[in-house]
């Protein structure tokens, strides 16, 4: 067999590829191609109700486009050219259905990919009726109430334009979006008209302004009511709370602020689970107003919804009646200190707290147990007694005798004396 030796083959590739060379100096190999969309002012998809028109442009801005409809029965374009010299068009929905709208670049850009948006038309469904979430509303100067609007029927995508009017600006202020601001004392009347549907009976809300107000009605109802720590009254420092750390909020929670009270600095904890108290120090006070409506009066049990982390934490309680043509209390009746321990809750006495739209059980688990109190019967033969023996509006002051523990609130529930107790007596 006839061999070649390995260096005349390596020299004979080496010829070939010499060869190769020198015949495609003029040869570029080709870049890698990337693509580049256009874009549009708007997202993917967009909503339109039945006449509505809205402005489309795309971009790299400085180059033509040719637009088109799939469905013009549907949506409609004009094609301009604005002030900016882009190429824009005018997209009018026309009947109930989709439609998608192209921009197509041309000239320089016409190697760009076309941008595609997904016009979905719906039919109006007009207003029929609405409410508004209050009629009448206690505030103080400096409070914000944001007005909600419920609407009728429920599916209504078209409300139209709402005229809001005051009828006292030195008393309260109302915006094009119903936030009314209390700015003085005295009583104001906030009116609602709807502009294009102004068959429908215009709507009121009777404004109130005090030196101090529920930021919630506290109504006792069938014998009880719970009230969140974080719904103490309106009225500032010194009127409706005292904190020891009055300009800065060490939890750092915005209920107060999301609620009307933008210059409360009461120590708010919470995230999911929801929102109570934190930071207590001996001396910080707390005060509700409650309403007892006639046929709740009697003797009612405060059960303080309290959480501690070991040891023992002490508070008191003060409580009043409201002098209606004042509106302070005169007399404040004292109730002794009451002293919570560590102690396992039952679920039945999980700790209430508030979160912005509900509520939510907020559970303390605490790391020792001190005493032998193992249900909630036990628990509410320790509880202060509260006698509101008449109806009318009541203040009840929790104050914090030694702190540092986590408070959600507290519930009052209407005292039945049991057999033992009524021989005792």
């Amino acid at each position: 067999m006839k061999t070649v030796s390995l260096f005349k083959i390596i020299s004979v590739v080496s010829l070939i590829a010499l060869i190769g060379l020198a015949g495609c100096e003029d040869f570029e190999y080709p870049e890698k191609e990337n693509p580049v969309n256009a874009t549009l002012n708007v997202p993917n998809a967009i909503h339109m109700l039945e006449g509505d028109e809205t402005v489309l442009f795309a971009s790299p801005t400085n180059l033509q486009f040719d637009w088109e409809t799939d469905q013009p029965t549907v949506v409609s374009i004009t094609q301009e050219t604005d002030e900016q010299g882009r190429s824009v068009v005018i997209a009018k929905a026309l009947v109930r259905g989709m439609a998608n709208v192209t921009a197509r670049p041309k000239g320089e850009g016409e190697d760009l990919i076309p941008a595609v948006v997904n016009i979905i038309v719906h039919a109006i469904v007009e207003m029929e009726d609405y409410v508004l979430d209050i009629s009448e509303r206690t505030m103080v100067v400096g409070s914000f109430w944001s007005t909600r609007m419920f609407v009728d029927p429920p599916e209504t995508n078209f409300t139209g334009e709402f005229n809001w009017i005051t009828s006292n600006p030195d008393v309260a202020t109302v915006t094009s979006a119903g936030v009314i601001t209390a700015t003085g004392l005295g009583n104001a009347v906030i009116t609602c008209n709807s502009v294009d549907f102004p068959e429908i009976e215009h709507r009121t809300i009777m404004i109130t302004v005090q030196t101090i107000a529920p930021l919630r009605p506290n109504i006792i109802t069938d014998g009880s009511l719970r009230i969140f720590g974080v719904d103490f009254d309106l009225g500032g420092r010194d009127v409706a709370w005292f904190d020891t750390t009055p300009t800065q909020n060490q939890g750092g929670h915005p209920y107060r602020a999301n609620n009307g009270d933008p210059d409360c600095f009461v120590d708010m904890e919470g995230g999911g689970a929801g929102v109570n108290i934190g930071w207590i120090q001996s001396g910080e006070w707390l005060q509700y107003t409650i309403e007892v409506p006639e046929g709740e009066e009697g003797v009612y049990n405060l059960d303080p919804l309290v959480g501690i982390n070991g040891g023992t934490r002490q508070f008191a309680v003060r409580y009043g009646k409201v002098d209606l043509e004042t509106m302070e209390v005169d007399v404040w009746n004292y109730v002794q200190n009451h002293t919570t321990t560590s102690q396992n809750n039952p679920p039945s006495f999980a700790l209430a707290s508030r979160t912005g739209d509900g509520y939510q059980n907020y559970r303390f688990y605490f790391t020792t147990r001190l005493n032998t109190i193992t249900s909630e019967t036990e628990v509410r033969s320790h509880a202060p007694r509260l006698p509101f023996t008449e109806p009318g509006l009541y203040r009840i002051r929790f104050e914090h005798r030694s702190g540092d523990y986590n408070y959600a609130g507290f519930r009052l529930t209407i005292r039945i004396p049991d057999d033992d107790e009524e021989d005792d007596e």
